[in-house]
């Protein structure tokens, strides 16, 4: 749960690490948004949240 030594294992500072978190958490939040919409009309969005979840987490282990 805490590692003191994430910064320097990513390889980032703390505010190009804060940026980046800050952009996942509003993809993830606009994604959240878009399966809430896919449950109600299934016949909508419906590859895009693993669609972009696949491509978030071929990024993140690059």
């Amino acid at each position: 749960m805490f590692n003191f030594n994430h910064l320097k294992e990513a390889q980032q500072n703390y505010f190009k690490h804060g940026l980046r978190a800050l952009y996942l958490s509003s993809i993830f939040i606009f994604l959240a948004f878009i399966a809430f919409i896919h449950a109600i009309f299934p016949f909508l969005f419906y590859k895009t949240v693993s669609s972009w979840i696949i491509d978030i987490n071929k990024e993140i282990k690059g």
